[in-house]
Parts: structure tokens; C-alpha cells; sequence
């Protein structure tokens, strides 16, 4: 999974008491985002990721490892942050899958993806989405990781890698406090320093290095 690309989650208001970094003991809902899902048609299009209320993103990168357990995966929102029917299992090898015959839409398969397949259902739904999706006009949609969200609280503070916000800018300034209040409550609570779990601002436009270190960093 680590060689995939990151796994984040955005706060969405499903954490506990309004603390982003603790998971509610339940599913929770995160995302892989990687490079490779740039749509050479379309430059203007940015990393897919979820965006509460369109106020800009912020949350935690997962450090990889034991330390977060996924249960499931589907190409897009799964609506209601829980696993469904399973896809039947389809080898990466010799896979025929054609994104402008796929009657279920990204990936063949409208159902969640057991962890093991994860390989060739990212393949396909980021073949569709790049392929069909966004030359049809429409944005490229972000995958959905279920994860557990008990397991994620009781190996805090070790699975967090990093938090990130979108900036200070327009609509995104409230959140971007939010992000700077979570990232400094953590590091208390903890107690751990800005250059062991830094802060990062996240641009989802810049594909070639959307993360960078905060201009103002919490320190401990």
C-alpha cells in the first residue's frame, strides 16, 4: 500500500468530539491519492480528493504500517463510509478490462474492494476516470478507503505521519485554523515536536509538488 501513494483523510465531522485526529470506533473514510491519477487531457483538473462544504481540505497523511487497518475500498463516495458487496476478484495479470465497456461504471464494479484487490481495481478506476471520465467534461472523482476507526485511535499518535490544510486563503481561511488548532493539540497531547508530525499545505492544482511545509508551524 505504501508503494501505491498516500493515504489521507480529510476531517469531515465524523471524529470524535470535533478532535480530527481521533477516529469515531467505527468505518471511517479515507483516500488514496497519487500521481498518476493527472488527466493528461484536462490541466485545469485537480487531485481528487473529498472537499467539505467547498471550504478547501484539511486532515492527516497515515504513516504506513499496522497502525491503520483497511477494510475496503470503492472508486468513488461510498455514501455512507461503510463497505458494501464485495467485487468478485479479478487478477492484475492479463486483466481485459475495457473503461468504454464498462456497463458498471469505474472499475467494472459498483460494490467495495476487498483489501487484497486493491491493486486492480485502483488500475481500472484510475484508467476509467482518466480515459472516459474526464474527457466526457466531468472531474475526476476520488476514491473512498474504508478504514477502522478504533484501531486508528488506539495506535495514535504513531500513525499519523503529517497534517495538512489548504491555506489561509478566501473560504479556506476557517479551516485552515481549524487544521493549525488540530496539528498543535496533537503535538501537546503527545508530546511531540513539529519536525516529528509537521504541518503541510496542501494545493491539489500543483500535481508536481502539492505538499509543503506550513509558512507558521505549531511547535511544541
Amino acid at each position: 500500500m505504501a508503494d501505491a501513494g498516500l493515504l489521507i483523510h480529510i476531517f469531515d465531522g465524523w471524529e470524535v468530539n470535533n478532535v480530527g485526529y481521533e477516529a469515531a470506533p467505527s468505518e471511517m473514510s479515507t483516500s488514496i491519492i497519487y500521481a498518476d491519477q493527472r488527466p493528461p487531457c484536462c490541466p485545469s483538473y485537480g487531485i481528487p480528493t473529498y472537499s467539505a462544504w467547498a471550504t478547501g481540505v484539511q486532515g492527516v497523511i497515515f504513516r504506513p504500517g499496522t497502525g491503520t487497518r483497511i477494510m475496503c475500498g470503492t472508486s468513488g463516495d461510498s455514501s455512507n463510509g461503510k463497505c458494501k458487496e464485495f467485487c468478485e476478484s479479478v487478477p492484475l495479470a492479463g486483466d481485459d478490462y475495457d473503461p468504454h465497456r464498462s456497463p458498471e461504471g469505474a472499475g467494472g464494479c459498483r460494490g467495495s474492494w476487498r483489501p487484497e484487490d486493491f491493486g486492480v481495481f485502483l488500475y481500472r478506476t484510475n484508467v476509467f476516470e482518466k480515459e472516459v471520465q474526464s474527457k466526457w467534461g466531468r472531474r475526476i472523482d476520488y476514491n473512498e478507503i474504508v478504514v477502522d476507526g478504533a484501531h486508528w485511535t488506539q495506535n495514535l499518535p504513531h500513525n499519523i505521519e503529517a497534517f495538512f490544510s489548504s491555506g489561509d486563503h478566501g473560504k479556506a481561511r476557517k479551516n485552515d485554523i481549524v487544521a493549525r488548532e488540530q496539528h498543535q493539540r496533537f503535538l501537546e497531547e503527545y508530546g511531540l515536536g513539529a519536525d516529528e508530525v509537521p504541518l503541510l499545505t496542501f494545493d491539489p492544482m500543483n500535481w508536481d509538488h502539492p505538499f509543503d511545509v506550513a509558512h507558521v508551524v505549531a511547535q511544541h
